[in-house]
């Protein structure tokens, strides 16, 4: 398969094309990185197609003009063209959102599929964000040209690769289809970024990236002074003051990746609180390191509690203040000193590498067309969720013994009806009725479906879990037993013996090794066209024509 990967810079793209490339692919990356600089990151050499040269005068006059829109414009334009012109016929076309619309449309009318990279959440979310943000009153932080250019590569666009789910939530709250959204995590070298636990502490928190109002440094500097720590930032600054002066606080200017680890081995924690970041590749970092974590709900900090095998040693930030800020930097400075010797991302960490990131797109490719589940099972959440009002008579008594009993991580949607909802146990999250076509983003985070319900006569969340591809542990009176015998695959819904928590948790443990064993499987084949509303308004018109 021929791939070619646009990006005007690195990005994260050279290391997917170095990967690909060793998942045998036949890559070519179209950027103006100079080879032997894309070679110094191991991207061998045969898989660089750089623009350095013809792009120089335009990059040039970017540099000069730093700031000016028209310059950066002139830029994309350019290269755009340039590369539409110089880049060779592929079966599949990588491309960096908001720079590439000409190349990408040249590939499609090739019969090339295109992926676009979307590293940051939908455009139109985005500009909403950074509007907010004090500094940039009166300013246009998101310049009408790239919404532009961004919401004609989401048209354009086969598949939009992002890495995380806020913001794969971020694209369905604009009605984007979800179907088109491949959620991949960000890797990490191995090799630069591990545990150094005899390294001496100067520092309790640490905070790796641009010192910027959207990464919530403002929030940082109020909550390391309320608490009195010891804070270094290894970085650039962007668009706030450094209380340089202040002992508390050391800035470092940015240094190589490769020299990130003496920084990060320096200190207790990592905080970042960021107002929008796709996925923080500095949090990846962090967790190599094994430091604990306390970030926002939109920087990937709640994917990666979903994939560590301790995920107490990450905490959200529950909303952006100083104080929630330091509410979460206190419950993770306390793990740290509980941690003894624990490595919390346990065998996770061999998920979070750059080598998996490839194969979990590898793998994406060559399932491209059909039901990408072997992919996205590697990076789900919770292992369990049920969907539903939260009742005695939905059985979910059991499933609180049966989830405690077997330690899973589960996911509740719906109302709170008669049973108290276990808050408080990590190992529980709910999630208040949402409507129903937000329903997916959730049965997409999810492994499998449990439904033991004590009186349904038809639970339609049982057909919606056929619909994901989620294998189902369900009771005999929910309507189960009536898929079972419709499915292609009836093996992948285990009916629940008896009303108890042993039989609920033996339902699952059954329905767990199925899912790991469904190799990208769509257990329901040619029956699901018969669980549509059109199948079900067909069998009534033919009953009304029968009276």
């Amino acid at each position: 398969m021929k791939i070619n990967i646009l990006s005007p810079g690195r990005f994260h793209v050279l290391d997917l094309a170095r990967e690909l490339d060793k998942n045998g692919f036949d890559v070519k990356f179209y950027s103006f990185v100079p080879t032997k600089r894309a070679v110094s990151f191991g991207l061998p050499a045969h898989c660089s197609a750089s623009l350095f040269l013809p792009m120089l005068p335009f990059l040039s006059l970017q540099k000069v003009f730093r700031g000016q829109q028209w310059a950066a414009q002139l830029r994309i334009w350019v290269q755009d063209r340039m590369t539409a012109w110089l880049m060779r016929k592929c079966d599949v076309l990588i491309a960096m959102s908001g720079d590439f619309i000409v190349a990408p449309r040249k590939a499609k009318r090739q019969g090339s599929k295109v992926i676009i990279e979307r590293g940051s959440k939908h455009i139109l979310a985005q500009k909403r964000i950074l509007e907010s943000i004090p500094s940039n009153a009166g300013k246009k932080p998101v310049p009408d040209a790239n919404v532009r250019r961004e919401l004609a590569c989401y048209e354009l666009a086969d598949y939009i690769s992002i890495a995380s789910q806020h913001v794969m939530r971020s694209f369905v709250e604009e009605g984007f289809d979800v179907k088109k959204l491949f959620i991949n995590p960000y890797g990490v070298n191995l090799k630069d970024f591990y545990p150094m636990p005899s390294a001496k502490k100067v520092y309790d928190v640490i905070m790796v990236g641009g010192w910027s109002y959207q990464k919530g440094c403002d929030l940082i500097v109020d909550a390391i002074k309320s608490m009195n720590l010891r804070f270094l930032h290894v970085g650039a600054l962007v668009d706030l003051p450094f209380p340089q002066g202040d002992p508390r606080f050391t800035h470092v200017d940015a240094v190589e990746q490769s020299r990130l680890e003496e920084y990060y081995a320096q200190s207790k924690v990592f905080v970042f609180p960021s107002r929008e970041d796709g996925f923080g590749m500095v949090l990846s970092q962090a967790v190599a390191c094994n430091l604990p974590i306390a970030g926002s709900k939109d920087c990937g900090a709640s994917d990666l509690q979903g994939m560590v095998e301790l995920p107490e040693y990450i905490k959200l930030i529950d909303d952006y203040t100083p104080e929630s800020v330091a509410k979460a930097l206190k419950e993770i400075l306390k793990a740290y000193e509980q941690m003894d010797g624990k490595v919390y991302a346990g065998e996770a960490i061999s998920r979070l590498t750059w080598e998996s990131y490839g194969k979990r797109y590898a793998a994406f490719l060559g399932n491209m067309g059909g039901v990408n589940l072997k992919v996205l099972h590697q990076i789900r959440k919770y292992d369990v969720i049920m969907v539903g009002g939260w009742s005695y008579r939905k059985g979910c008594d059991l499933i609180v013994d049966a989830i405690k009993t077997m330690n899973l991580r589960f996911l509740h949607v719906g109302a709170l009806v008669d049973l108290p909802f276990p808050q408080g146990d990590p190992r529980f999250t709910h999630v208040d009725a949402v409507e129903q076509s937000r329903l997916e983003e959730y049965y997409a985070q999810s492994k499998v479906f449990v439904f033991p319900s004590r009186e349904d006569g038809f639970g339609m969340v049982l057909s919606q879990a056929v619909a994901c591809n989620l294998p189902i542990a369900g009771s005999k009176d929910c309507g189960a037993s009536d898929l079972q015998g419709m499915v292609e695959l009836p093996e992948y819904i285990k009916l629940i013996d008896d009303y108890t928590p042993e039989s609920v948790a033996k339902a699952l443990k059954e329905i767990l090794k199925a899912y790991e064993q469904m190799d990208g499987k769509v257990y329901a084949g040619e029956a699901i066209d018969s669980l549509t509303w059109e199948a079900y308004g067909k069998r009534y018109t033919q009953f009304l024509k029968t009276l």
